[in-house]
């Protein structure tokens, strides 16, 4: 890809957010973290092999779940819970992209934690669409394999939370 969002620039992006969540400067870090899950859900290359248990395919699912888990961090330690939802879209596309590229056969259990955390975040957000959109992602990422347990209980849990009156959502 050229342009703002490409694997130069969202690796750049994920070294300064670390940096600055290192210096526990998280406000500014948002924006950088926001521009590395971008370039991370419109990576095409880097995803490794198409066999289980492929070490490159592990470490690339590793990576992008530290952009998710950084994302959660800095929200959560600034009380930004509505600022999380600028990241909804950009959760949709690299789930999608890890799951086009093959990641749930690579190892299955690292990309049903890429589901998880990222329906958690959206799940965060708050807004009165999040228990729907975290439902879309998990429901998108099915891929229909054996033993796709977690995702099954995900869907099981955010389907309970949608039927709750908005006033009991936590």
């Amino acid at each position: 890809h050229k342009g703002p969002y490409n694997p130069l620039t969202g690796k750049q992006a994920e070294s300064v957010a670390q940096l600055l969540l290192r210096l526990k400067d998280y406000s500014r870090a948002k924006p950088y973290l926001l521009d590395a899950l971008i370039s991370a859900g419109m990576r095409q290359s880097a995803w490794g092999g198409e066999t289980r248990g492929d070490e490159e395919g592990s470490e690339a699912l590793r990576s992008v779940q530290a952009i998710v888990d950084n994302i959660l961090n800095a929200h959560r330690e600034t009380e930004d819970r509505d600022g999380l939802s600028q990241y909804v879209d950009g959760l949709h596309a690299l789930v999608q992209n890890a799951k086009t590229r093959g990641l749930s056969a690579i190892d299955p259990m690292g990309y049903e934690g890429l589901v998880f955390k990222s329906a958690m975040a959206i799940v965060a957000s708050g807004t009165p669409d999040s228990p729907r959109e975290a439902l879309q992602l998990v429901d998108n990422a099915r891929t229909g394999a054996p033993g796709e347990f977690q995702g099954q209980m995900l869907a099981t849990l955010i389907d309970s939370l949608v039927a709750l009156p908005a006033s009991k959502r936590p």
